[in-house]
């Protein structure tokens, strides 16, 4: 947990071990659709995307991309307005420094 407010379950920023990335991207997914958020249209980031965080108790995520033009990009997934933020924070090592560890998951 990066930072939580005490009064709050739901305020706060919370990162997964790398063990759960898979997971978590599963259930990303996967409520979205339940929410009828179409798979098709969803942008390239959110179908390849790798969740590595959230804020608790939102069904909001932290996304980063691991491949392609916008790899080690972040992107908040907000499932009230689908709307995407992509963050000014990139990791350009994210795709070699991380690739081995999300595949052992």
């Amino acid at each position: 947990m990066l930072y939580r407010d005490r009064k709050s379950e739901a305020a706060g920023i919370s990162f997964f071990p790398v063990a759960e990335w898979k997971a978590k991207t599963d259930e990303m997914r996967e409520s979205m659709v339940a929410m009828d958020f179409d798979e098709q249209e969803m942008p390239d980031w959110m179908q390849t995307g790798v969740v590595f965080g959230e804020i608790p108790e939102s069904a909001n995520y932290f996304v980063i991309q691991p491949s392609g033009s916008e790899a080690g990009h972040v992107f908040y997934c907000d499932h009230d307005d689908f709307t995407e933020v992509m963050s000014n924070f990139k990791c350009d090592n994210f795709e070699a420094e991380s690739r081995a560890d999300f595949r052992s998951c």
